[in-house]
């Protein structure tokens, strides 16, 4: 008699290590989808921010380009453009989910996923779903160039002719 008690108390006991262990598990792996949740949309939103909203102007100082030219800025995912018309700065980061694209050939193209744009940001071919923002110059009498964070309409250049100094 003690001993079929004994296995029924052992028997308990097995089932209540179960219930705990199960209840632990499936408590751990919610919390950590939900973490892995809450990364994820996250790094989204930061992506998503930061590719449509620049904080404030950057001053680039005196740049020297030849006609034609087209420079890539990493520090700031910019290019800088200057052709017959005058300088523009456009995005690098793809509208698609904002990865920088590269130079390539004549144009650009995303690495992640294959958006190509020509050398004015305008979208050749998808996923990508607009053409990359342009940004406002301006030109100081002294020389300086600054990209404002304003955006403006995509090839808008500002003209080198500078103001003469008074």
């Amino acid at each position: 008699m003690c001993e079929s008690k004994k296995k029924h108390n052992s028997s308990t006991n097995n089932n209540d290590n179960d219930q705990t262990r199960r209840s632990f598990i499936s408590t751990t792996a919610k919390i950590s989808l939900c973490a892995a949740g809450l990364a994820t949309a996250g790094g989204v939103v930061s992506l998503i921010y930061s590719s449509v909203n620049r904080q404030g102007d950057i001053l680039l100082g005196h740049l020297n380009l030849g006609m034609d030219s087209l420079l890539f800025l990493p520090e700031h995912n910019l290019f800088i453009v200057r052709n017959d018309k005058g300088l523009g700065a456009f995005s690098a980061r793809c509208t698609h989910l904002g990865c920088t694209v590269k130079q390539s050939g004549d144009g650009l193209l995303c690495p992640c996923h294959g958006a190509s744009y020509d050398r004015y940001g305008h979208v050749l071919n998808g996923p990508a779903p607009r053409n990359l923002p342009w940004y406002a110059i301006k030109i100081t009498r002294s020389g300086q160039v600054i990209v404002e964070s304003r955006e403006v309409p995509i090839e808008t250049v500002t003209p080198l002719i500078m103001e003469p100094k008074a």
